[in-house]
């Protein structure tokens, strides 16, 4: 997010995070992955693999974890500058920055991102995300902080 702030140091916006399958992988040959599976018997039911997905939010440089925000830095330096970042999902919810592990991935709605099920390979949630004022001093000058988003199952 880049951005001039006004008085009340807060600026919001929002982003998309997707995961589809990619359908030319293994040159279109999933055998049962995409498409479900029926076993050869009367009356029987149909079976989609389901895996659920998990998203971390990896701070790569430009600030420091703090709870559920990202103090930043003053560009260049470690010198906090009076601003931080969170990250919300659409109901609210924060999410926890760094890997997540796979058992802490239930307990944190906010890093859920949805669950591939039923034969439906694409998942997306929309993300907040707000920078606003930490109560300390302000610094003026750029700042830039780098977060690497990744997608897997658990």
């Amino acid at each position: 997010m880049t951005t001039d702030v006004d008085s009340s140091f807060s600026r919001r916006d929002n982003f998309t995070v997707t995961a589809d399958v990619n359908p030319n992988c293994n040159s279109g040959q999933f055998g049962n992955l995409l498409g479900g599976y029926t076993p050869q018997l009367t009356g029987a039911q149909t079976y989609y693999l389901d895996l659920p997905l998990k998203v971390s939010f990896t701070l790569q440089g430009g600030g420091y974890i703090s709870g559920n925000s990202i103090l930043l830095y003053k560009q260049g330096t470690l010198t906090k500058n009076g601003l931080k970042l969170t990250i919300t999902d659409p109901d609210n919810h924060p999410v926890k920055f760094g890997e997540i592990i796979s058992p802490d991935a239930q307990s944190l709605p906010g890093n859920k991102l949805g669950e591939f099920s039923n034969g439906n390979f694409n998942a997306k949630k929309i993300y907040n995300v707000k920078l606003s004022a930490t109560g300390e001093p302000a610094l003026t000058g750029k700042y830039n902080a780098q977060v690497l988003v990744k997608v897997e199952y658990y």
